[in-house]
């Protein structure tokens, strides 16, 4: 049998709910790789761009 807190509000209730839609929701989108692979093109322009800085020492 399941354990339901009839203690919490409804508005508590619905507050914990959406908090873990939104957990949910990031780890989907991680899964998809969107953020890594946001992660990895940001950090290849700034590799590029020291790389870029680095030749034009005078």
């Amino acid at each position: 049998m399941w354990s339901v807190n009839r203690s919490a509000s409804p508005e508590g209730r619905a507050l914990q709910a959406t908090a873990a839609a939104l957990q949910l929701l990031q780890r989907a989108t991680a899964i998809r790789g969107k953020l890594r692979l946001t992660s990895a093109a940001f950090k290849t322009r700034r590799v590029i761009a020291e790389l870029f800085r680095g030749s034009l020492v005078i």
